[in-house]
């Protein structure tokens, strides 16, 4: 019989789990992780991580999630600041998704062979929300912000997209990269964005 943890101790084993296989996803490939490690660096024996997760596929998608949850939160931050153009809202939530993006390259990998296999042993319903999450994400970030687009969205999601991919091979475009970004965050934004009228209070 598996040891028995408190509700306390549950709750710091999961976020230990999280943190352990998180951090060797930075560091090597994420096929080659095994439950035995994740359970040793965890202090836990290999059984009681069923208790947890029924397979590291499971765990990986906590991962995802709450990096996904904290990323939406400093983003709601931005948007709901006060002296702030809306314009500059989303140029500083894209920059801060961009960086995310470049400490934890793997949000932006999932079609990547070593990911995707193990995105495809999950679940169906599991696969398909991991794979549209990110889009959906932003867009309900673009619809928070007082902005209208003079393109189709689904063409902005997409330049997004493509701009925040860069950044998981970011070390590919050298020195010049950080600054490029940037100015690509501003061409996007000044360009195919505009800020509506918001009515004043009297």
């Amino acid at each position: 019989m598996g040891k028995k943890f408190s509700i306390p101790e549950q709750k710091q084993i999961r976020q230990r789990l999280i943190a352990i296989f998180e951090e060797k996803m930075r560091t090597g490939n994420p096929s080659k992780i095994t439950i035995d490690s994740l359970a040793q660096e965890a202090t836990i024996a290999k059984g009681s991580f069923y208790h947890f997760y029924p397979s590291k596929e499971m765990l990986f998608v906590d991962v995802i999630n709450q990096e996904q949850e904290r990323l939406i939160k400093q983003a709601r931050k931005i948007a709901e600041a006060k002296d702030t153009s809306e314009k500059d809202k989303l140029k500083k939530i894209l920059l801060i998704i961009l960086k995310e993006v470049q400490a934890h390259p793997w949000l932006e990998n999932l079609s990547e062979p070593e990911f995707e296999k193990m995105v495809g042993r999950l679940p169906k319903e599991f696969r398909d929300n991991l794979l549209k999450e990110d889009r959906l994400a932003i867009q309900k970030l673009l619809g928070d912000l007082n902005l209208d687009t003079k393109v189709p969205v689904d063409d902005l999601l997409v330049i997004i997209e493509i701009i925040l991919s860069s950044a998981s091979h970011a070390s590919d475009y050298g020195h010049h990269y950080e600054s490029a970004s940037k100015t690509m965050i501003n061409c996007l934004v000044d360009n195919l964005f505009k800020e509506l009228n918001t009515p004043t209070t009297l």
